[in-house]
């Protein structure tokens, strides 16, 4: 949290150039004032082409209209990700959208962990849909959500796809 663009600016060049960097560790607090707006810091994660794990340690905050969404933004452009984590996100607001689109734009993924967000049946699917093709996708984790019946039925016929290297 910063009123100064500058240092976030610094940052994002700094993220940008850097090839030895390749996991970002992202903790979001509801107490916390999410007002990162300097685009720069946004165009070093999407140039940066070294990182490929992401996680967000979300303490219950809303991912959707702030500092969660804009990373998830940027990597859906970038595409370099491999392993996706995201621990007790509120989904609500559209933050299940943003997850699925980022999880159709990544089309390299090979580890999931969505947990401890209370996803839903209703939230799952656009989600399995969007991980439908990726081919590299070998380990999904879900545990700590509210999947019942009908996402058990979703997450069945992901299983089932020949195409699918779920371990």
């Amino acid at each position: 949290n910063s009123t100064d663009g500058d240092d976030y600016s610094r940052l994002g060049a700094a993220i940008a150039e850097n090839t030895h960097l390749t996991s970002l560790v992202v903790v979001l607090r509801d107490t916390v004032a999410l007002d990162v707006t300097n685009d720069r810091f946004y165009d070093g994660l999407k140039l940066n082409s070294s990182i490929q794990a992401l996680t967000f340690h979300c303490g219950n905050s809303n991912i959707a209209g702030g500092v969660g969404q804009k990373i998830l933004e940027a990597y859906q452009e970038n595409n370099n990700l491999t392993e996706l984590r995201i621990n007790d996100a509120d989904l609500q607001n559209g933050g299940d959208e943003v997850i699925a689109e980022t999880l159709r734009s990544c089309t390299h993924l090979h580890h999931i962990d969505l947990c401890g967000c209370s996803i839903t049946d209703e939230q799952l699917l656009p989600m399995v849909d969007a991980i439908r093709g990726h081919r590299s996708l070998e380990e999904l984790r879900l545990y700590g959500n509210r999947i019942g019946n009908t996402g058990c039925e979703t997450l069945t016929t992901l299983l089932r796809n020949q195409n699918s290297n779920l371990q």
